[in-house]
C-alpha cells in the first residue's frame, strides 16, 4: 500500500494541507546518528535508558492498542472503574519490593532539573508543588506496530513524537557501526499519502497535528538486526 506514498527520510520537513488553508500537518527533523554531538547522545541515552528501566514498574498496554510488539505508559490514564477519573499503569507490588530503585526513577528533582512541566501545568516553567507529577507519556519497543487510528479529545493541537533506535538489552542508543539496521517500520499518514522512513539510521523527531478529523496515523511492522 505505502509503495505509492511519498517517503521522507532526511533533513527538515514541514508539511502543509493546501485543502485546509495551508494548515501545518507535521514538522519533522531527521538527524543521522553520526552527526549527534556528545551532549546530544548523552541526553538521548538519559531518556531512553530511563524508559527502559521504567518497564520493570509499569504494565504494558492491552492488546487492543497493538498489532505487535509492546507499548508502555508512564503517568496517569483514563480509569476503567466506576466513579473514578484516573488510573495508573504502575505495578504496585514490584514498586514496593524495589522501592529504592522505584523512587530513584520517580524523583521530582528530574523534573526540576530538566524543566519538565507537571501533569496539571497549563504552561511551561510553572513552579512545581510538593505533589506535582510528570505528564503522561507512552513508549514502544519489541517491533511495535498498530492499526490505523484517530486520537480524539487531545487538549493540545499537536503531539510530539521521537523515534530512536535503541538496544533491547538496556535501552541505550543503537549505533549503525555496531551492526544495527532496520527495515520497514514506517510511520504512515494514509490520508495525506506520505510516510516517515527510517532508512537513514538516525533520530527522527517532530510535531504532528492531533486534529485527526482530517487524517489518521499508522505505524507499520519492521525487522531489526
Amino acid at each position: 500500500m505505502v509503495d505509492k506514498f511519498h517517503p521522507f527520510h532526511h533533513g527538515k520537513v514541514i508539511l502543509r494541507d493546501k485543502s485546509n488553508h495551508g494548515e501545518v500537518v507535521a514538522v519533522i527533523q531527521f538527524t543521522p546518528i553520526n552527526e549527534l554531538s556528545a551532549i546530544e547522545r548523552e541526553e538521548i541515552n538519559f531518556v531512553t535508558t530511563f524508559l527502559h528501566q521504567s518497564k520493570k514498574f509499569v504494565n504494558p498496554t492491552g492488546p487492543s492498542h497493538t498489532w505487535g510488539g509492546r507499548m508502555w505508559g508512564i503517568g496517569w490514564r483514563k480509569c476503567m472503574k466506576a466513579l473514578k477519573l484516573f488510573g495508573r499503569y504502575i505495578k504496585l507490588r514490584v514498586a514496593r519490593q524495589s522501592h529504592t530503585e522505584y523512587f530513584a526513577l520517580s524523583n521530582q528533582d528530574l523534573m526540576e532539573t530538566n524543566g519538565i512541566p507537571s501533569f496539571a501545568s497549563a504552561e511551561f516553567n510553572d513552579s512545581l508543588s510538593k505533589l506535582d507529577c510528570a505528564p503522561h507519556i507512552t513508549f514502544t519497543s519489541n517491533g511495535f506496530f498498530n492499526a490505523p487510528h484517530f486520537d480524539k479529545g487531545d487538549t493540545s493541537e499537536y503531539a510530539f513524537a521521537l523515534f530512536v533506535p535503541t538496544n533491547s538489552s538496556d535501552g541505550t542508543l543503537a549505533d549503525p557501526s555496531s551492526g544495527y539496521n532496520v527495515s520497514g517500520g514506517r510511520f504512515v499518514f494514509p490520508n495525506y499519502r506520505f510516510y516517515i522512513d527510517f532508512k537513514q539510521k538516525g533520530i527522527a523527531d517532530g510535531n504532528v497535528t492531533s486534529d485527526y478529523k482530517e487524517s489518521f496515523e499508522h505505524l507499520l511492522g519492521h525487522q531489526e538486526w
